[in-house]
């Protein structure tokens, strides 16, 4: 049971990353940021987001929650490391929300049902 739960919340981590940086995405077009097409940044989004959604399925059955927070910063660590050479405005968007979102998850998976009466 305790794995379903960390499964579910980790999922509404990862609908939360996507939906959050669509957000932050057309925000910044609509405050006048300068969008840089090309397939590379494409290429390395998906590979975020896969990198993001393993992370988050190695944390969901993960037991120790001192181990599930280093996941996730290293994630962040890992993205920050990849992205910030090339694309120094996106790299901190995605590695907080990677981050953010999965200690989110962590924080929220670790609260106990309530007893049943």
């Amino acid at each position: 049971m305790r794995v379903l739960i960390n499964l579910a919340c980790h999922g509404c981590a990862m609908l939360a990353y996507v939906l959050l940086w669509t957000y932050s995405f057309s925000l910044y077009r609509h405050w006048g940021g300068v969008i840089t097409r090309g397939i590379d940044i494409g290429m390395a989004s998906r590979l975020i987001f896969y990198v993001v959604v393993a992370i988050n399925v190695v944390v969901a059955v993960v037991p120790s929650r001192r181990v599930k927070y280093g996941l996730a910063g290293l994630a962040g660590a890992l993205i920050l490391a990849y992205l910030l050479p090339d694309y120094p405005l996106r790299a901190p968007l995605f590695a907080v929300l990677a981050t953010g979102t999965t200690g989110l998850a962590v924080w929220c998976s670790e609260f106990k049902p309530l007893p049943r009466h």
